[in-house]
């Protein structure tokens, strides 16, 4: 009956409201106490399934109780108990908004020891757990009181793939998510870096995603690390494998990265940037048959041709040299095509950058809300009317 309902629960929202509508949960957390192994493993599946369809059912099952009672079947010998138990208690901990720190703290010093499990998947459920509760300073601190964070650094090099994606997964809330402080705290530790480095050798689609995110936090958190990132050439040769050779997911992913360097205002890095060729490689992607690709692959087009006429401006020179790379790699060509693209989005934005840009042969003028200088450090400073 239990792995009936289970099932269930596992199908539509409203398959798993009518069961829940039946009274399912408060059976369901009743019977985790079950003498029986197998009815304590069914329903803690069930239960998984629920949480995992909203968060007010995710409440439910907390406010009744449950969290407990799955935290001592996690610390059962039984292997298969132990993997139910906790993707369930990863389940109940995710979900917006965040469940109350009350309800769920107390499992945290639980979860630190399961870290220490030598079953993949039990490691890769409790490091999806903490993917979930490291959002936020105060969560983070608390985690980090557990000892938590040297672990969790360390199973970013595990072999096994779940493991891996959801221990960055982990370090990207904390870079996103922390306080400077916290922030700074992962570049403390000596292989931190060497493991972003090493990241770049990856063949694995979701790892690629996660080491991109990585890099783009780290760069929009404009701090001291971005420096060596740059000079680290083996990362910006890593992007470029990524956005020559992977999927189109992992390709927009890297355009972001590319988009936030950008944006960074750093002439030296974008310099660096565009020295290293990325120029011809985000035009061949303006060819590509999804409009996600093409759309990103313009916005970072957008921002090279108006920091090539900033720089014009700024040089006083004759020539825009950003404009003249863009062309002989056919650029404008595929601008042209672009405008009658089938997408709207594209062919508009498309159609603006070439006005823009191209529109005639004068030199684009840049009005005063952009009004860009470069500081004595290298930066491109722009008005309210760029970025």
């Amino acid at each position: 009956a239990a792995w009936a309902l289970t099932n269930i629960a596992s199908g539509t929202s409203s398959e798993c409201q009518y069961i829940i509508n039946l009274g399912v949960i408060p059976l369901f957390v009743q019977l985790l106490d079950s003498p029986t192994p197998e009815v304590a493993e069914q329903v803690a599946c069930g239960l998984a399934n629920i949480a995992g369809d909203s968060a007010d059912n995710r409440d439910d099952i907390l406010n009744l109780g449950a969290l407990p009672k799955l935290l001592r079947l996690a610390q059962t010998n039984s292997i298969e108990i132990k993997r139910v138990s906790t993707w369930t208690i990863s389940n109940l901990c995710r979900g917006k908004p965040q469940p109350k720190f009350e309800q769920i703290s107390f499992a945290i010093p639980v979860l630190a020891d399961l870290l220490l499990s030598d079953d993949t998947e039990v490691l890769g459920n409790v490091c999806w757990a903490f993917s979930h509760l490291c959002d936020g300073p105060d969560m983070i601190q608390f985690i980090s009181k557990a000892n938590v964070i040297p672990r969790i650094v360390e199973l970013t090099t595990h072999s096994g793939s779940a493991v891996q994606q959801h221990s960055l997964h982990v370090i990207r809330n904390i870079l996103s998510t922390g306080t400077d402080e916290q922030f700074s705290y992962l570049f403390s530790f000596p292989s931190f870096l060497q493991i972003l480095t090493q990241l770049v050798e990856t063949s694995q689609r979701e790892i690629k995603k996660e080491f991109c995110w990585i890099i783009t936090t780290i760069i929009e958190r404009k701090n001291q690390f971005i420096d060596f990132l740059i000079e680290q050439k083996i990362i910006i040769k890593g992007l470029f494998n990524f956005i020559s050779n992977a999927e189109n997911d992992v390709q927009i992913e890297v355009l972001v990265t590319f988009l936030a360097i950008l944006k960074s205002e750093n002439s030296s890095h974008i310099s660096y940037l565009i020295n290293e060729g990325c120029v011809p490689l985000i035009c061949r992607l303006l060819n590509d048959t999804d409009p996600r690709v093409i759309n990103d692959s313009l916005d970072c087009i957008d921002h090279i041709l108006m920091l090539g006429s900033v720089t014009q401006v700024h040089n006083n020179e004759n020539q825009n040299h950003f404009h003249l790379l863009f062309e002989s790699v056919g650029g404008i060509e595929s601008l042209e095509k672009l405008q009658t693209h089938a997408n709207s989005e594209v062919s508009q934005k498309s159609q603006q950058i070439f006005e823009k840009y191209f529109g005639n042969q004068q030199l684009l003028v840049i009005d005063e809300t952009i009004a860009p200088t470069v500081n004595s450090s290298g930066q491109f400073q722009f008005g309210t009317g760029f970025l």
